[in-house]
């Protein structure tokens, strides 16, 4: 799902944050402390609200759930 980064801004400030956006190609994982989007590399790291704009796109990543196996139970006659 892609939105534009007013509106993940929004998500934010509502606390609703998801915990991983892809820009440019790059994931960019949800911290916490400081209420920004890090992207770690070899060297350090990169904070997306500071190569961004505010029009420009992110697509949200979403984590796969996990289906829970089903027991099926044979009944007995």
């Amino acid at each position: 799902m892609k939105i534009k980064i007013y509106e993940l801004l929004g998500l934010i400030k509502d606390g609703k944050a998801p915990k991983k956006v892809k820009y440019c190609d790059e994931i960019f994982t949800f911290n916490n402390d400081g209420c920004n989007f890090l992207y770690k590399y070899q060297v350090g790291k990169c904070q997306l609200f500071g190569c961004c704009k505010l029009n420009d796109e992110v697509e949200i990543i979403e984590e796969k759930k996990k289906i829970p196996e089903k027991i099926f139970e044979s009944k007995g006659e």
